[in-house]
This record gives C-alpha cells, sequence and structure tokens, in this order.
C-alpha cells in the first residue's frame, strides 16, 4: 500500500536561497546528490546520483519562484515512482519549507524518512552554517591515500612491503593522528586484509564514527600495529570577512616560498633535472606540477565564485608538465611563474562580492579548499628535498 509522508524544516533563511537550493544544478550538489545533471531549457528533466550506483530520475512539473515546487520522480533501483510537493512560507525572520511526498510503499516508509530527515538537516546545515555534513560529519581515518604499492614499484622504489599505500600527509586531530600514523608512513593492511588495492577499504562506506579499525603500518621498515578510532573533520569556521580567505592563501604562499627559497637555494640546473628513478618527476617537474595545480585551483575558484563548479585536474598530466618546463627551461623562470600564479589565485580570492558571502556553503567550501594549498607543497617540499638529497650522491 502506497502513503503520504510529511517533512517539515525551519531555516533561518530568506525563501529564495532555498528556492535557489532546491530547484538548481548546483544547489541541489550543496545539499543533495553526489551528481546532478539538468537538461531544463528543453523537458526541465534532471537526474540525482550518489556514490554506490543509486540515483532517481525527476521532473519538475511546476515551479512558482520562491513559494512552490512540484516534482515527479522515478528511483532506478526499484522504479517507483513519487510526487514530490515543496511550499515555502515565510516565517518571522526565517522559512518554513513543507515537503511531501507521495506513493511511498509502508515496507520503504522507515528508510524514506531516515533519508529525507537527515537530507533536510543537511540543507539547514549547509544554509545557516555553511556545514556539509556529507563531508564534516563523514567518518574518517584521518590520512590522505598516497601511491598504491604493488610488488613492481616496491622493487623499484625499495618498499619494505609490496602491498598498501603510501601516507603523505596526516590530518591534525582525526584518528590516525592520535593512534600515531606519521606522514611517510606505508599502510599495508586494513581491517585483517592486505591493501592490494583501494577496494580493501570500502568497509568504511558503512562505518560510523567511533568505529575501531585496526590496521598494519610500515615505518623505517619497522612492522606496527595500530588501531584507527574513525572520527569526523573538526567543524571549521566560517570566515569573519569577505577578504579573510585571500589573505590565509597569501600568508600560505608567503610561507611556502621561504621554504622552497631554503631548499632550492644554490642548486645547480642538472641537480634540479636528476631524476631518482625511471617515472619520478625532477625538480624541475615537481614545480611544473605545482604551477599547474596552481592554476586549476584558480579555475575551480572562478567557476564555484560564478556559481558553476567545475574541478578538472590537469596538474600531473605529462604533456603538460613537459609543456611548462620547456616554456619556463631555468630553475628560476619556473619559480618566477609559481609566484605569478599564486598572485593571481590571492587576486582573484580579493574579488569575492557579499553577495557571494552570503552562501555559506559556498564560502566555507572555498575557504576550506583554498587551505588545502598548504598540504600539499608540504608534500611536494619533501619531494624536492629528497630529490636532492640523492642528487648529492651521483
Amino acid at each position: 500500500m502506497a502513503i503520504k509522508l510529511d517533512f517539515i524544516k525551519k531555516i533561518a533563511a530568506e525563501p529564495r536561497q532555498i528556492f535557489f537550493a532546491i530547484t538548481s544544478k548546483n544547489g541541489l550538489r550543496e545539499w543533495l546528490a553526489d551528481v546532478v545533471e539538468f537538461n531544463e531549457d528543453v523537458s526541465k528533466s534532471f537526474i540525482l546520483s550518489w556514490k554506490g550506483g543509486r540515483s532517481v530520475f525527476g521532473t519538475f512539473v511546476e515551479k512558482i519562484e520562491n513559494e512552490k515546487v512540484l516534482c515527479e520522480v522515478l528511483t532506478t533501483d526499484k522504479h517507483q515512482k513519487h510526487d514530490i510537493e515543496i511550499n515555502l512560507s515565510e516565517d518571522d525572520e526565517s522559512t518554513l519549507l513543507k515537503l511531501e511526498i507521495m506513493g511511498v510503499q509502508e515496507e520503504e516508509q522507515d528508510k524514506v524518512e531516515s533519508f529525507f530527515e537527515k537530507a533536510l538537516e543537511n540543507l539547514r546545515s549547509v544554509i545557516e552554517d555553511g556545514i556539509d555534513n556529507r563531508v564534516y560529519k563523514k567518518p574518517m581515518l584521518g590520512v590522505l591515500i598516497g601511491e598504491l604499492i604493488n610488488p613492481e614499484n616496491a622493487k623499484t622504489k625499495n618498499y619494505p612491503v609490496d602491498h598498501g599505500f603510501v601516507i603523505p600527509a596526516v590530518i591534525d586531530g582525526l584518528g590516525a593522528k592520535k593512534a600515531g600514523v606519521l606522514p611517510g608512513d606505508i599502510m599495508a593492511e586494513f581491517d585483517g586484509k592486505k591493501i592490494t588495492s583501494f577496494d580493501v577499504l570500502s568497509g568504511l562506506a558503512a562505518a560510523k564514527v567511533g568505529d575501531v579499525f585496526n590496521t598494519v603500518v610500515y615505518r623505517n621498515g619497522e612492522r606496527k600495529e595500530m588501531a584507527i578510532t574513525l572520527s569526523h573533520f573538526p567543524l571549521p569556521k566560517l570566515p569573519a570577512t569577505a577578504q579573510d580567505p585571500a589573505d590565509t592563501l597569501k600568508n600560505i604562499y608567503q610561507k611556502m616560498e621561504e621554504k622552497l627559497d631554503a631548499a632550492l637555494d644554490g642548486v645547480s640546473e642538472n641537480a634540479a633535472e636528476y631524476r631518482p628513478a625511471p617515472g619520478e618527476w625532477n625538480v624541475k617537474e615537481v614545480c611544473a606540477h605545482m604551477i599547474l595545480a596552481s592554476r586549476d585551483l584558480f579555475n575551480w575558484a572562478a567557476s564555484l565564485i560564478a556559481g558553476r563548479e567545475t574541478y578538472v585536474d590537469t596538474s600531473t598530466i605529462p604533456e603538460k608538465i613537459k609543456s611548462i618546463v620547456n616554456s619556463y627551461p631555468s630553475l628560476l623562470e619556473l619559480r618566477e611563474e609559481l609566484k605569478a600564479v599564486q598572485k593571481e589565485n590571492v587576486a582573484l580570492l580579493s574579488e569575492i562580492s557579499v553577495e557571494f558571502t552570503s552562501r555559506k556553503n559556498r564560502f566555507m567550501h572555498l575557504s576550506e579548499n583554498t587551505k588545502k594549498e598548504e598540504l600539499h607543497y608540504n608534500d611536494h617540499l619533501e619531494q624536492i628535498k629528497n630529490n636532492l638529497k640523492k642528487a648529492e650522491n651521483i
């Protein structure tokens, strides 16, 4: 038997902000689905998709700006059709959102209620606080995942094991750091299984904050057993002013340039072109990668500010890296181009409008992502130092 379910959520925002969040491609992606596709010009249709393969097809039947939305959706897993009606009304300085979903099978009631309650709470969190619960309350190990180790690269790079992955960085405040994991460690086993592919980590998808996973980590060839408790990111704070992200990024770049100056002081062109192993970057290629990554950051930030967020990683494409090295053949020229790109990034963030900051999730997203530049630079700074150390021995 099919039933109707009702949901109510009060959100401290104007109706126009919520209307945008429930009717636009980027708005829906910010709180509801992992991938959103729109074909509004032709058929007013859309597709919402989530990691794991679940998706729904939908059509907007009626939209009254800032007041009402009617749509039909079809689930792809069970081919069930639902009519959804959303009404928005002003309530003091907030907006009252009322959602009705028709055509729910009784056996699906608990599942559907849980989904919409979490989704609407995330909508409130995104709009009011700038916090996407899917990101900041997601259970995590607290490590960045680097190169996957296999028998071939284990031999060429002298890894102590022929499986696992390199940990380039450990995130402060999360379980791995508290368990004693350090950057440069190799995680070889997870939950009693050898890590021969990243599929071994799939158990994290159904895990909860507080769950404990046993791991085996290698450090300088020594085997260590570590129990890691899953936790979520420390909740970030929304920047106080529109200028804050630009100032933060400028400070990051200044610190990183000082470290690069120290690491590259007196380095010859020959040393900068030394390749430590086949397939690995030399110092000039590392610098070229950093230039491209900073350009990618510029393009992503501009698309986010324009309301059309798009990210394409071009920083590891061999042809692009080679083209940068050919265009700026000396170490000095590469460094100057890197500084120029950094300057452009800071200038772009300085142009953020007050209107952009009112969309708190985007503002938070921009602020937190640009902070990752420091992690990225530190990772490659260590790579440069290691390369130069090996170059001294030839």
